[in-house]
C-alpha cells in the first residue's frame, strides 16, 4: 500500500535552473501525507547540496490544499529549511507560491513562528504568471514579495 501524496511533483532543469514545482492536487492533508511530503523535501534539498546545484527555484501551486492546523507537521517542515540553510544560501534563488485566495498569509504568518525564509518569497495568482516569472526578474519583480531575513 502505498500513501498518495497532496502534491503533484515535477523537478526539470529549463535554462540551466533547477525547477522544483509542487501542484497541489486536492487530496487530503493527512498526517501521512504530511510526514511523506517532509520526507520528500529532506530527500531534495539533500540532493541540491550534495550536487551543488548553481540554481535552484521552488515554485509551489496552493490553491487546492487545506493547509495544516498540525504544528507538529508546520515545525518539522520548518526544520528541513533550518537543516540545510547552507545549500539555501548557496542554491536556492527563490520561491514564487501560486495561490488565488489570501489564505497563504495565513499560513505564512503561523510558518514564521517556526522559521524565517532567507531567500525572495513571491505570491502570483496564475500558473502562467508564475513560470514566466523563473526567468524574468522584471515581471517577478512585479509580485508581493513577503518578509525574509536578510542575509549577513
Amino acid at each position: 500500500m502505498s500513501i498518495e501524496p497532496f502534491f503533484d511533483t515535477k523537478i526539470y532543469i529549463e535554462k540551466n535552473v533547477l525547477i522544483c514545482s509542487f501542484i497541489s492536487n486536492g487530496k487530503e492533508l493527512t498526517e501521512l501525507r504530511g510526514l511523506l511530503f517532509i520526507k520528500q523535501m529532506k530527500d531534495l534539498m539533500q540532493h541540491i547540496s550534495i550536487n551543488n546545484t548553481n540554481e535552484a527555484v521552488f515554485l509551489f501551486d496552493v490553491d487546492k490544499i487545506i493547509f495544516p492546523y498540525n504544528y507538529e507537521l508546520i515545525k518539522s517542515y520548518a526544520q528541513i529549511f533550518k537543516d540545510h540553510k547552507t545549500s539555501i544560501e548557496n542554491n536556492l534563488g527563490f520561491t514564487i507560491i501560486k495561490c488565488k485566495s489570501n489564505i497563504f498569509r495565513i499560513f505564512f504568518k503561523l510558518f514564521k513562528q517556526f522559521y524565517t525564509p532567507i531567500k525572495p518569497l513571491y505570491l502570483c495568482q496564475t500558473m502562467d504568471h508564475a513560470l514566466e516569472c523563473i526567468h524574468n526578474e522584471e515581471k517577478r519583480n512585479q509580485l508581493i514579495k513577503l518578509d525574509v531575513k536578510k542575509l549577513n
